[in-house]
């Protein structure tokens, strides 16, 4: 684990302590125990198993956002993988017309 410390930025290490908040376990159980499936598995048509609970909008350690933000259940490769390297490449994703929401995207020229 000493080499993904690494990696984190310092902003990153000082909000993991968020992920040990007590409210933090009962609202994660609660979104599981709710929507139990990935949903971006879900959007291609598969049923897989979610372990993960996402901030849709990435919280940067803002408190709100953290436990009042709206969430969503992914499955490990979805959360893990493919959301957080769009995280780091700071796009900002798409809305419900699949259209990006970053204005600095190629297609919002």
């Amino acid at each position: 684990m000493a080499w993904r410390r690494k990696q984190r930025s310092e902003a990153a290490l000082r909000y993991r302590s968020l992920y040990k908040d007590p409210r933090w376990k009962i609202r994660r159980e609660r979104q599981l125990r709710q929507f139990p499936w990935c949903a971006m598995c879900a959007a291609h048509g598969e049923e897989m198993k979610a372990t993960r609970v996402d901030h849709v909008t990435p919280h940067r350690g803002d408190p709100v956002l953290f436990f009042d933000g709206k969430m969503q259940s992914l499955c490990a490769h979805h959360h893990d993988k493919w959301k957080q390297s769009i995280e780091r490449s700071n796009r900002a994703g798409c809305d419900e017309s699949g259209m990006p929401v970053d204005p600095g995207h190629p297609w919002s020229r």
